[in-house]
């Protein structure tokens, strides 16, 4: 059952025994969040995070290329051409092949030899340098993950309030069952942190099968539901 900001406040409160408007409750609820949040998003690879975007231009004669900040993880990036396509779908994609550094370095170790970039390498989070050096400012397509906005009193439902309100019930369970018992002092009760990291991984383990049938990459990459005991497999 999906659920919006105060909704899950309240369950919170309610399953931590404490007072919703408590001012100790209120202080630790963007770090609850954030915990979760971000625990979900790093663990489980969420259709739902994967974006593109064409806003940025690489530059004349130069390697060196910025990708946009909300970019976490790269999966592939596309050179628009020509250079005046305004977007993506206005021009002709032309996918960079991923290579390393050292490659990159011996086979374009400078900004001579200029065409339409062809490969690509990191450098840190946000630089890549492009090869051949490009001859003109083309538009490159980044593909990959992104953060979305996180729950707030102004961002009231995510995809994780409306597709997965167990697992991120769970997730934020977690932290408050340690900011409870301060992780290393459990005499209270010893097994509180431990369940609802059970119930976590419960919940984490399904959702994990309904992204594989999301992205077709199931049994014999299908969305069918996997079967253990079809035989032979599919495909």
């Amino acid at each position: 059952m999906s659920m919006d900001y105060q909704s899950y406040i309240n369950d919170i409160a309610n399953i931590a025994l404490v007072n919703p408007i408590d001012a100790t409750f209120q202080a630790i609820i963007p770090r609850m969040i954030s915990y979760a949040e971000l625990r979900i998003y790093r663990e489980l690879n969420l259709l739902e995070t994967n974006t593109r975007n064409s806003s940025n231009t690489c530059t004349a004669n130069s390697r060196t290329f910025t990708v946009p900040s909300e970019f976490i993880v790269v999966e592939g990036m596309n050179v628009i051409t020509p250079a005046s396509a305004a977007t993506a779908d206005e021009g002709v994609r032309n996918p960079l092949t991923l290579t390393t550094r050292e490659w990159m370095d011996n086979v374009w170790p400078g900004s001579t030899g200029v065409g339409v970039p062809t490969h690509v390498a990191q450098i840190n989070q946000s630089t890549y340098i492009v090869g051949p050096p490009p001859n003109e400012a083309y538009r490159v397509e980044v593909i990959g993950t992104i953060r979305p906005e996180p729950l707030s009193p102004t961002n009231t439902t995510t995809f994780l309030t409306e597709y997965l309100p167990d697992l991120f019930i769970a997730a934020s369970m977690v932290f408050v069952a340690g900011y409870q018992r301060d992780f290393g002092q459990m005499g209270d009760d010893p097994k509180y942190a431990t369940t609802w990291e059970g119930q976590y991984n419960i919940a984490f383990k399904s959702a994990g099968v309904e992204e594989l049938r999301k992205k077709w990459a199931a049994d014999a990459w299908t969305p069918k539901q996997p079967n253990p005991i079809a035989e032979p497999k599919r495909g």
